[in-house]
């Protein structure tokens, strides 16, 4: 919860449109997970701003990173001992078609009160869709249990 705090503390003071991805917003939505790194979502330019911002804590500089299945704009820090990683413009490979999944979740932010700190988050919905084409079919079915429960 400190790198939470940390992280919004610096980071909504910037004009940077960001959401928190991956096991921690998955955990914070009541996903049964155990998070060992913070994913944060942003575009292009506010990776790059992120990196600027987080320099003190800096292990990779942001750069531009290509699999066959994800691209995007990618940088690691370390705070308080917990991984961070800054994942600019994330783009998956669907079928030889890279589809821009960043944008779509920086876009369809929740906001979250967590011990008084706003937190964005990206939703189960969005991270569903992504863990699917991704094969994660773990991460899957926990989603797909919390949002029956939801409903």
């Amino acid at each position: 919860m400190k790198v939470l705090r940390i992280l919004c503390k610096k980071l909504n003071k910037s004009d940077v449109k960001w959401v928190i991805g991956g096991s921690v917003s998955l955990a914070l939505q009541g996903v049964d997970t155990e998070p060992h790194d913070v994913d944060i979502l942003t575009d292009e330019k506010g990776a790059y701003e992120l990196n600027k911002i987080l320099k003190e804590y800096e292990i990779s500089k942001v750069k531009f990173s290509k699999t066959d299945i994800i691209a995007s704009h990618f940088g690691k820090f370390k705070i308080n001992g917990f991984t961070v990683e800054v994942i600019g413009d994330y783009m998956l490979n669907m079928n030889g078609q890279w589809v821009n999944f960043g944008r779509k979740r920086i876009n369809e932010i929740i906001m979250l009160n967590v011990d008084d700190i706003e937190v964005p988050i990206s939703s189960l919905k969005s991270q569903l869709e992504s863990s699917k084409i991704m094969g994660r079919t773990e991460t899957v079915k926990k989603i797909e249990d919390v949002l029956t429960c939801v409903k």
